[in-house]
C-alpha cells in the first residue's frame, strides 16, 4: 500500500501518509530522514526522484474508502524544489479530489504551493509550513534549499486572502 499508517510520534500529525517523492531539495541540517532511511540502505536524501505511483495510487484509491486524513509527506516535501518542473503533487491532489480523500500538507515550499489553491479548496485541505525561526540568517544555515522565512509567511497571507476560511495546519516541531 502506498498510503500507510505512520508509527511513533509521526501519528500526531496525521493518521495516514503518502510519500510520492524520494529525497528532498531542502537539505535541512536537522532532518531525521537521512539518519533513519540511511540505516537500512544506500540512501542519498539530497537526490530527489519522483516515485512513479499515479496508476498504482489510483488503483489503491478505487479499492479503499479512505476517510482518515492523509498527510503529504513525512520523508520528503510535496513542494520540494523540483515540484514546479515535475508536477507530481498536483496529480496526487487531483486523485485525492476525485476520491474524496481528506488531505493535509506539511511543507517548506513557500509560494510553490500557491499553484494548487484550487485543489486545496476542493479538498478542504489543511496546509502547514514548518517555520523554526524568524531569522533568515539561521534559515540560510540550517534549511539550505527551503523557501525563505518571509516567503513562507507571505504564502500563508496569500492563502488566507484567497479564502478567509482556509484551514492552516499547525505542527509542533
Amino acid at each position: 500500500m502506498l498510503i500507510y499508517e505512520p508509527s511513533g510520534r509521526a501519528r500526531e500529525y496525521s493518521p495516514l501518509a503518502l510519500n510520492h517523492y524520494k529525497g528532498c531539495t531542502h537539505n535541512c541540517t536537522y532532518c531525521y530522514v537521512p539518519r533513519i532511511l540511511g540505516r537500512f540502505r544506500d540512501y542519498n536524501h539530497s537526490e530527489v526522484t519522483q516515485k512513479d505511483i499515479l496508476r498504482e495510487l489510483e488503483k489503491e484509491l478505487s479499492k479503499r474508502n479512505i476517510k482518515k486524513q492523509v498527510l503529504l509527506s513525512f520523508t520528503t516535501d510535496a513542494y520540494n524544489g523540483l515540484e514546479p518542473e515535475i508536477g507530481s503533487t498536483r496529480k496526487v491532489l487531483e486523485l485525492f479530489v476525485r476520491y474524496g480523500v481528506p488531505t493535509a500538507i506539511l511543507t517548506k515550499g513557500g509560494k510553490r504551493l500557491l499553484r494548487d489553491i484550487d485543489l486545496f479548496k476542493k479538498l478542504n485541505c489543511k496546509v502547514g509550513q514548518t517555520v523554526i525561526t524568524n531569522r533568515q540568517s539561521d534559515v540560510d544555515k540550517i534549511e539550505l534549499g527551503a523557501s525563505s522565512y518571509q516567503e513562507r509567511i507571505d504564502t500563508f497571507k496569500a492563502l488566507h486572502e484567497n479564502d478567509k476560511n482556509f484551514c492552516f495546519y499547525r505542527a509542533n516541531v
